[in-house]
């Protein structure tokens, strides 16, 4: 059996598609590769962030409603340092939903954009430093 075809890359819906395209560039040192519908920033209908070696493609795509419950689906982001990272998010405007604990083997955050989408930073525990450990939540 053959594939029915590849993943182009990946969407997330938000209302200002501008605004989540320059955070998602921001986290992973790349950039806006194309704008669909271009007029006043937020009204954008698709933008593209530029894939690299480690992340595909992302596509912003606007959409009138806001978020109103858990993402079904979201990226698990692997870190050399949680805090660090932690910060970094914070600094590009997103902000920690549940702080860092262990579960499974990885120390991890729940983060989120500036619409709330949720991602996940990760550290494996095994190669996480000893600082950065942290012990399970009760």
């Amino acid at each position: 059996m053959t594939s029915i075809g590849r993943v182009d890359g990946l969407v997330i819906d938000g209302a200002d598609t501008m605004g989540l395209a320059r955070f998602w560039a921001g986290m992973f040192d790349t950039e806006i590769a194309s704008i669909a519908n271009e007029g006043e920033p937020n009204e954008a209908q698709y933008v593209d962030v530029a894939g690299n070696g480690d992340t595909p493609l992302l596509r912003f795509q606007r959409v009138p409603e806001g978020k109103a419950v858990k993402n079904r689906l979201h990226l698990d982001i692997e870190v050399e340092a949680l805090e660090p990272a932690i910060a970094r998010v914070k600094e590009l405007g997103g902000a920690v939903i549940q702080p860092v604990r262990t579960e499974y083997g990885y120390d991890f955050a729940i983060m989120g954009d500036p619409e709330g989408n949720e991602f996940c930073l990760i550290r494996p525990v095994d190669r996480a430093p000893t600082v950065e450990r942290r012990r399970p939540f009760p």
